[in-house]
């Protein structure tokens, strides 16, 4: 059975679903394929910073979709997201409506907590959210294994989401192998106001004659010291990132001038994450860096202090208010 966020009924009918945002842990790339996507290998977890998406009776036909910035919301930076049939949670509810020939319409209300265009999967969750959400809500019935084959027609991620919250992915992303984890842990995420293109990171990035091997990163993530965990993360896009965003380097630097040589790029950037031994240090980081960044001052970014899910099924959750602070 597929796992996921079960829906939670509202009184008055409504259902509601949280989308959690992913960070990679090991990312190798082995090549271009003939469809013009890269073959890569990955390591994902879930985080628990969500969207919330909520489905309303609709009594046409249509699927129409709104989308919210509440509190934490991504209104420090430039890319917001369209409420029209370009946005991956339309896309998603039109292709159950395609494979199942039903006729009911919706109307969604996608909330917006995880960062836009950040690295941190929250299209491609939200993608996977209105799956499972919409499979109930509109009665259809379909198998994990049917709504994981819409999840890869969708896009690289989506089926990581509908698989468990911690994951080796390979092909396009969408061949998932769940990964059992002993035990949450605490990250910090350090997001800055710009997006960054997938694509353009794609572009520049070189395909290794030997690949990484992920031996020395699984055999951490079996010991679970989190020191241990640190030392052989991993990621291929970083250096192509730099190139196709090259402030994304400037906050590198500044990352490593504040003492976190060990901090890594989440997918194609630009979010970088620190893994914390404790949620003691993950909030004494957070507030050394704001004090930091805000000292040197100039261009302002946010951070974020949350905990890896050891099952994206779960109900409640903690809702990060970001710390936002500068850097030169």
């Amino acid at each position: 059975m597929t796992q996921g966020l079960p829906p939670v009924t509202a009184r008055n009918g409504p259902l509601a679903i949280y989308a959690p945002a992913k960070v990679n842990w090991f990312l190798e790339v082995l090549g271009k394929r003939s469809d013009g996507y890269h073959e890569i290998v990955t390591f994902m977890v879930a985080i628990d910073l969500c969207d919330c998406l909520v489905a309303f009776e609709e009594p046409s036909k249509e699927i129409s979709l709104e989308v919210k910035y509440p509190d934490s919301a991504d209104n420090t930076r430039s890319l917001t997201l369209s409420n029209k049939s370009d946005n991956l949670v339309w896309r998603a509810a039109a292709s159950l409506q395609e494979a199942t020939g039903c006729r009911r319409g919706v109307h969604l209300v996608l909330e917006k907590r995880i960062p836009v265009g950040a690295g941190l999967g929250g299209g491609s969750s939200d993608a996977a959210a209105t799956l499972l959400l919409l499979n109930t809500f509109w009665g259809l019935g379909l198998s994990g294994a049917e709504l994981t084959t819409l999840a890869a027609r969708l896009g690289s991620d989506v089926a990581f989401f509908l698989h468990g919250a911690a994951a080796w992915c390979r092909g396009r992303g969408e061949r998932v192998s769940p990964w059992p984890m002993a035990r949450p842990y605490w990250l910090v995420l350090i997001v800055p106001p710009w997006p960054v293109s997938t694509a353009s990171v794609y572009a520049q990035v070189r395909v290794p004659a030997v690949p990484r091997s992920e031996e020395d990163f699984c055999r951490a993530l079996v010991e679970g010291s989190v020191p241990g965990i640190r030392a052989p993360m991993f990621n291929r896009l970083e250096e192509a990132a730099y190139i196709a965003c090259p402030d994304l380097l400037k906050l590198r630097e500044f990352l490593g001038q504040s003492g976190l040589a060990q901090v890594r790029l989440s997918g194609s950037g630009g979010t970088f994450f620190f893994l914390c031994t404790d949620y003691e240090e993950a909030e004494a980081l957070s507030g050394k860096l704001m004090a930091l960044a805000t000292k040197q001052g100039a261009m302002p970014f946010q951070i974020y202090t949350v905990p890896t899910l050891d099952d994206i099924g779960y109900r409640e959750r903690h809702i990060p208010r970001p710390y936002k602070g500068k850097f030169d």
